[in-house]
């Protein structure tokens, strides 16, 4: 190493005088502009991160915000108001509810079983959904068309409450 700085020294001093000024100015600029070529898109990276912190710190504050709307989309049920009264009476509001004459509601072992008639099939489903969300468990759903175009269901729902 040293004979490398010895041979480098014996070429500075072999140069001209204008020569040695301009390696004297250019080695300190040649190394000015390494270090912004190595530096830039760390600094370049560095902003474009504090800026993603941002947004992700806003949007954090948000979803913390709606927190509120989260909870009630977790089971797909809007906030009702409980029906009171046996679940019998609960399943027969339901189905007045959504315009749908009712054939029967049987007690089966640890459920029932609704029969039901109309000519919505999206009033139907309308129904099962809110059952759901009323606190039963749908185990199964049959809906047939008729000769003249009414639509006949029946369902077995279990009460989860019940169950707890």
């Amino acid at each position: 190493m040293s004979e490398f700085l010895k041979n480098l020294g014996m070429r500075f001093d072999a140069l001209q005088t204008r020569e040695r000024k301009l390696v004297i100015l250019g080695v300190p600029l040649l190394l000015l502009t390494a270090t912004f070529a190595v530096l830039n898109p760390l600094m370049q990276k560095q902003r474009t991160l504090a800026e993603d912190l941002t947004n992700l710190d806003s949007n954090m504050k948000w979803l913390v915000e709606q927190r509120a709307v989260v909870d009630r989309l977790n089971s797909g049920c809007a906030s009702r108001d409980i029906m009171e009264g046996s679940n019998s009476d609960k399943l027969t509001k339901l189905a007045r509810r959504n315009q749908l004459r009712l054939g029967s509601i049987e007690d089966i072992s640890g459920g029932y079983r609704l029969s039901f008639s109309g000519s919505d099939a999206n009033r139907m489903l309308q129904m099962t959904h809110q059952i759901a969300c009323a606190g039963f468990k749908i185990e199964s759903l049959l809906v047939d068309s008729g000769a003249t175009g009414e639509l006949k269901g029946s369902m077995e729902v279990v009460s989860l409450e019940s169950k707890y």
